[in-house]
């Protein structure tokens, strides 16, 4: 049985120039290849910050190609995507975050939710921002 991400990797090999995201609203296109560079770079990112196999790793945003990438990138360090609902208030999932045990998140921008996450999730636990 394969991961999202090994289909993801085998697709990319067999064809690295076929586009594999395209969002025509906004005029942006990734082939198999350059999406396969973000992927690993944003994996290094969150390898760096302490996320490694078994993580738990909370998502909280809208269905965006940041958001495709994040939970990607995941799936490449084995880390355990939690996907939560970005319309919840933030005592809500940070709620959530706590339930779940989770070691680091990716939001939206919002100061409100990041002090949220701070006060909930361990130590230095890495909040990063994706997308606006």
């Amino acid at each position: 049985m394969h991961s999202g991400f090994e289909i993801f990797r085998l697709a990319a090999e067999r064809t690295p120039n076929r586009s594999a995201i395209v969002d025509r609203g906004a005029g942006r296109e990734l082939s198999y290849g350059e999406l396969a560079d973000e992927i690993e770079a944003v994996a290094a990112g969150f390898a760096a910050g302490g996320v490694g196999s078994g993580s738990r790793v909370a998502t909280a945003l809208p269905g965006t190609w940041e958001h495709c990438i994040a939970l990607l990138a995941l799936m490449r360090l084995n880390a355990a995507p939690v996907l939560i609902n970005f319309r919840m208030k933030p005592e809500e999932i940070g709620a959530l975050c706590a339930a779940a045990e989770v070691e680091a998140a990716v939001v939206l921008p919002d100061r409100s939710l990041s002090g949220r996450l701070a006060a909930v999730l361990p130590g230095a636990a890495p909040v990063w921002s994706a997308g606006g």
